[in-house]
């Protein structure tokens, strides 16, 4: 569906709702769960979900059986990476549970909707710190230090239980014919890499993309979330060589509390 196409189908959606959709709907509207406000059949970028709190940047999407296989949930599967990619947590559940297990829905909604913490990649690694979330001064004290990617939950000495969400960060988007190749190269200077198939992703440094450009690849400049792969053996972080005046060196710069 292209964008601006997708308006009329929200209107239509909303007047056809299914009936595990209007069940739903009957105890997500109003602000009736935690005071949160959910929109239904609601267009984002070039979709239509079928809920969701913007707030919150959630997600809900109700299945019947004929997603369980095939081309459509492969379409499902794309549609998720895709809002996922706009930095949205998705759940999907199937129309029977949102019919015959209405309260377990809403408890996994609400657990998924608690206190949030928008941290870029640099301040998304610590051990203990201190953070301001709804006005409230709150401290994580970890046994060592932790990389947290994005959906990562943790608990604040206090018992809150907190999601980690990576904050949107300026990035160079690198493509081209021989990524293997040009993955090695950043490699080969210890910078954070996120891996993808069809791209990578580095934070801005107008050195490197001058020696990507001569390898021949292409890059743009991008704002979006940050997770590069981890160090050896698969975990860690990777500790790359800043070029230039980098703001991620200062530990409490870009610390974003969100009840």
């Amino acid at each position: 569906m292209r964008e601006g196409q997708n308006i009329p189908a929200a209107k239509r959606l909303r007047r056809d709702m299914t009936d595990a959709e209007t069940v739903l709907w009957r105890h997500l509207r109003n602000r009736q769960l935690a005071g949160l406000k959910f929109r239904r059949q609601t267009p984002i970028d070039r979709y239509v979900v079928d809920f969701a709190c913007i707030e919150r940047k959630l997600v809900v999407e109700l299945d019947g059986g004929q997603h369980s296989e095939g081309m459509v949930a492969r379409q499902d599967a794309h549609r998720t990476q895709a809002l996922e990619r706009l930095g949205y947590t998705v759940l999907r559940f199937w129309n029977t549970d949102a019919l015959t297990n209405t309260n377990g829905v809403l408890e996994t909604i609400m657990r998924a909707c608690g206190p949030t913490l928008t941290l870029d990649y640099t301040a998304r690694h610590f051990r203990r710190r201190t953070f301001d979330i709804d006005g409230a001064r709150v401290l994580i004290d970890l046994p060592e230090a932790r990389l947290f990617a994005d959906g990562d939950t943790v608990e604040t000495t206090d018992g809150t239980r907190v999601t980690i969400r990576a904050a949107n960060e300026d990035l160079l988007e690198v493509t081209g014919t021989a990524l293997p190749r040009i993955a090695w190269h950043i490699g080969n200077r210890h910078t954070p890499c996120q891996v993808e198939d069809a791209r990578l992703l580095i934070q801005r440094d107008h050195v490197l993309r001058d020696m990507l450009e001569m390898l021949g690849a292409s890059v743009r400049e991008t704002c979006e979330p940050f997770q590069p792969e981890g160090g050896a053996y698969g975990h860690g972080r990777t500790h790359g060589h800043s070029h230039s005046h980098d703001p991620h060196e200062d530990p409490n710069a870009h610390l974003h509390g969100h009840g």
